[in-house]
């Protein structure tokens, strides 16, 4: 989301904990990161991420005071297992730490909220045919607005098909994604919100 000032658009300080290969697997000291230029984001390099080296990355976090992390699951809760350990905490306002591309445990779930609070996984894939996100109760809510989401029942699962709405070079038009989701519950989810949910 963007905020509005009188002049400017302001957009939001990212850190990104991801795949990205920002420095050599063979070096040893930091900076395991960098800032993109011309942008607000701290790309940092989740293939670094050590016992000794989590430390280092908890600084360079409290000297940029992202807004937001994107991470994969299992990088964020490198750190905050990490940071319970050394009872660390975010001195800053973090809004939220996103999470996609992996599947994340409650359990660890959990420890990554501990430490960060406000905690959102999100399942999605490149063709962009299919979103959800968790709520507080770790369900996933569909964006309706995003996609056409339907689901097709084999034996006791349903197969996500989905199809988007913002790709006019390459539509997709009920892309078998091989995904599947194990109920579709009829009721509102105890979190308040409204859409379509899914286990």
């Amino acid at each position: 989301k963007f905020q509005y000032s009188k002049t400017k658009i302001i957009s939001p300080k990212i850190a990104v904990i991801r795949g990205e290969l920002i420095v050599d697997s063979n070096v040893t000291k930091p900076p395991f990161w960098k800032i993109k230029p011309f942008s607000r984001k701290l790309v940092m390099s989740c293939h670094h991420l050590s016992e000794q080296n989590i430390p280092y990355y908890f600084s360079e976090l409290e000297k940029f005071k992202p807004d937001i992390i994107q991470a994969y699951p299992n990088s964020i809760y490198l750190l905050a297992k990490t940071a319970l350990r050394i009872k660390w905490r975010p001195n800053w306002e973090l809004k939220a730490v996103f999470t996609s591309s992996e599947k994340f445990t409650k359990k660890n779930f959990l420890i990554v909220k501990k430490v960060f609070k406000n905690v959102f996984d999100i399942y999605g894939q490149a063709e962009r045919v299919a979103r959800f996100h968790t709520c507080e109760n770790l369900k996933y809510h569909i964006l309706d607005n995003y996609s056409y989401v339907e689901f097709k029942k084999e034996n006791k699962n349903y197969k996500i098909i989905g199809s988007n709405f913002s790709n006019a070079a390459m539509p997709l038009y009920r892309y078998d994604t091989g995904d599947y989701v194990s109920k579709l519950p009829k009721k509102n989810c105890e979190c308040g919100l409204k859409s379509r949910f899914v286990d």
